[in-house]
């Protein structure tokens, strides 16, 4: 498969799926979200530098929520880019963030100088979303030269298959392990199964912390990926 099939594949998948604030409406899911995101925070005061002063790539940003996320925790709009395969989502991201930078780009060659190199790469649920392995292991090439030393990737995917979606390619540690041989993990499971998290309605708050502290419901990887410095 070629990169040019790999993108309009993904552009077609996600042409059918809900937007991000049709998900937001799920008490689930905006659970899943917070949850991530008071995790991300704590992972700051690990990070190679201090927020503003890292440079920072999104990977496969989308609509650009991550980068404003970032900005709004203290990252430099100038240090910060983004970077996403779907010529709509980076239309859709420059609109609603202007003031941050968001190009049209693959992963197997990223559109920067040779000597551009990033403290942290954002990666959320990225890899899973390619499903030939061959550009999958380039892309990741491509964003381990990328990280300066000591640079982290700060990763978030799923680890276990998702019998309804074929579109999406599990993440478990072995294969996180395989793309990144050179770099370090510090992994660990997060996130209530989606399907279950989004069937909890209106006992959501009851129930999510209670499921979600059974390792084996945990359907995501998240932490860091580190390069020696």
């Amino acid at each position: 498969m070629s990169v040019l099939d790999e993108a309009l594949r993904l552009r077609e998948h996600y042409a059918n799926l809900r937007t991000f604030d049709q998900r937001m409406q799920n008490p689930g899911f905006r659970h899943m979200f917070r949850e991530r995101n008071n995790a991300l925070v704590d992972l700051l005061p690990r990070l190679p530098r201090s927020l503003p002063a890292c440079r920072i790539l999104d990977f496969g940003c989308g609509h650009g929520v991550m980068s404003d996320w970032l900005r709004n925790h203290g990252a430099q709009p100038e240090h910060l880019v983004g970077v996403d395969i779907q010529p709509d989502r980076i239309a859709r991201a420059r609109k609603l963030y202007p003031d941050l930078t968001f190009v049209e780009a693959t992963g197997e060659c990223l559109p920067f100088p040779d000597d551009t190199r990033f403290d942290v790469i954002i990666a959320f649920t990225v890899f899973s979303s390619i499903l030939d392995p061959g550009i999958a292991q380039r892309v990741a090439t491509e964003l381990t030269s990328a990280l300066a030393a000591g640079g982290v990737i700060i990763w978030y995917d799923i680890r276990y298959p998702n019998p309804a979606n074929p579109n999406l390619r599990p993440m478990p540690l072995l294969r996180v392990r395989q793309l990144f041989p050179l770099l370090d993990d510090e992994l660990k499971s997060l996130t209530l199964l989606p399907p279950l998290a989004e069937r909890l309605g209106s006992w959501t708050e009851v129930l999510y912390p209670k499921l979600a502290a059974l390792p084996p419901l945990r359907s995501h990887y998240f932490g860091l990926l580190k390069k020696e410095g």
